[in-house]
C-alpha cells in the first residue's frame, strides 16, 4: 500500500522573485537567489515531482501515477497525468496580467490538454498589498482593446486588498495578477497555458505579448466573488475548521489547532493534500507515522483511508483533494444548518460557479 509521499520542491529563479521561501517557510535556499516559484508536486512536462523520502525515494510522480493510477488518485479524475499542480510564489514585484483558456478552449485550439483554473491562499502579505482579479466593471472586447492602445489596461482592472489568510478564486478566463508584496499558495489545473495580456509597459522582448488569444478566452464579466469567504462548521474540539474554496477540480478545508489533539480525515474518493502553513504535525496511518513542518506538502494516496492528524496548539494546514461536490461539501453543510447560498459562495464566480449547477 502506498503510504503518504513528500516531494522534493522544484525552484524556480525569476526576476521578480525574493527570499520569503526560505525566510517564512524555511525552504533550503540560497538568501541570493531569487526564486519566484517552488512547485511543490508537480506532473507537468519536464518539471516532474520526485519523492523525497521512504522506500519509493527518487520515483518520479509520472511514474508513480501510471504504475499506481488507483492507489494513488481513486476515482477523481480523468486525466493522463496527476491532475493537479501544487506551488508556493514569492512575488516581490507585481508580475505581468494574464488570463487562461479553459478545458474545452485549450484543446480546441492545440493549446494542450487542460486549461487553468487555480486559487490562491495568502500565505503573507505586506501591508498595502494587492492582487488583480476580474474587472472593476462590465466590459466588451473594444473597451479592452482602446485601453491596450491607450496603455491604461489598468484603468479596468479590479485591484483586490489582500491580508494573510485570504482566499481568491481564479476560474479560466478570469484576468488576474499577482502583485509585489505577496506569499502565494497556488493549486491549479496541471496546466502552464498562460496568455500575457499586459507587462505594465515593460516592453521586454523576452516576455511578449498575447493580445489575440487573450481576446479570445478572456471573461468580459463583471462580478465581485473573488474572494471566497470562509464557511465555518463543527469539526472537534480543539480544531477550528472552515471551508474556503470549492469547485469540480478541487476544496480546501483550513485547520488551526486551539489544543493539542488527532483528527481523523474523513476519507475521500480521491488523493488529499496536506499544506503545513505554521506548527509541526504528525501524520499517521496504516504502518505509517511521520512529523512534517511548516512549508511541507504531504500527498496522501486515496488507498490510505485512515489517516490521523496530531498537532499542537498554532499548528494550522490545509486539505486539499478533488471533491465529490455533493457528498464532500453541499450535504455535510447543509447538514449544519448552513444555507444553501452561502455553500453556494464557495464556488466565486456566479456565471461560472460548479456548486450552482448542483444546488
Amino acid at each position: 500500500m502506498l503510504s503518504p509521499l513528500i516531494f522534493d520542491p522544484i525552484y524556480k529563479e525569476k526576476v521578480w522573485g525574493g527570499n520569503r521561501l526560505a525566510v517564512l517557510l524555511d525552504k533550503d535556499i540560497s538568501p541570493r537567489a531569487k526564486i519566484g516559484e517552488s512547485w511543490e508536486i508537480s506532473g507537468f512536462g519536464n518539471d516532474i515531482s520526485c519523492i523525497a523520502e521512504g522506500p519509493l525515494t527518487g520515483t518520479r510522480l509520472s511514474d508513480l501515477f501510471m504504475n499506481n493510477r488507483d492507489e494513488l488518485v481513486g476515482g477523481a479524475g480523468s486525466a493522463d497525468t496527476f491532475p493537479l499542480l501544487y506551488k508556493y510564489i514569492d512575488a516581490r514585484e507585481r508580475l505581468s496580467v494574464q488570463v487562461h483558456p479553459d478545458d474545452a478552449q485549450a484543446r480546441s485550439n492545440g493549446w494542450g490538454a487542460f486549461g487553468k483554473t487555480e486559487c490562491w491562499y495568502v500565505v503573507h502579505a505586506d501591508p498595502g498589498t494587492q492582487m488583480v482579479a476580474g474587472f472593476n466593471r462590465p466590459v466588451s472586447s473594444e473597451d479592452i482593446e482602446e485601453s491596450l492602445q491607450k496603455h491604461s489596461l489598468p484603468d479596468l482592472l479590479n485591484f483586490i486588498d489582500v491580508k494573510q489568510g485570504d482566499v481568491l478564486f481564479i476560474p479560466a478566463g478570469t484576468v488576474h495578477a499577482t502583485l509585489s508584496g505577496a506569499l502565494l499558495f497556488e493549486i491549479q489545473e496541471t496546466s502552464d497555458t498562460t496568455f500575457r495580456f499586459y507587462d505594465w509597459d515593460r516592453n521586454d522582448p523576452a516576455r511578449p505579448l498575447h493580445i489575440e488569444e487573450s481576446l479570445a478566452v478572456v471573461d468580459k464579466a463583471f462580478h465581485n466573488r473573488h474572494t471566497i469567504q470562509p464557511v465555518p462548521f463543527e469539526c472537534m474540539k480543539g480544531i477550528e475548521c472552515r471551508y474556503r474554496v470549492a469547485c469540480s477540480y478541487f476544496s480546501i478545508i483550513e485547520h488551526q489547532f486551539t489544543l493539542s489533539t488527532k483528527h481523523f480525515l474523513p476519507p475521500r474518493q480521491s488523493f488529499q493534500v496536506i499544506t503545513v502553513l505554521n506548527g509541526e504535525v504528525e501524520i499517521t496511518g496504516e504502518s505509517f507515522a511521520a512529523r512534517y513542518t511548516s512549508g511541507r506538502n504531504i500527498l496522501i494516496p486515496s488507498v490510505q483511508r485512515k489517516i490521523a492528524v496530531s498537532a499542537d496548539p498554532g499548528a494550522h494546514l490545509l486539505v486539499s483533494w478533488i471533491p465529490d461536490l455533493h457528498n464532500d461539501v453541499i450535504a455535510p453543510l447543509r447538514r449544519q444548518g448552513i444555507s444553501d447560498e452561502t455553500i453556494r459562495c464557495l464556488g466565486g464566480n456566479p456565471l461560472r460557479n460548479d456548486l450552482d449547477l448542483m444546488l
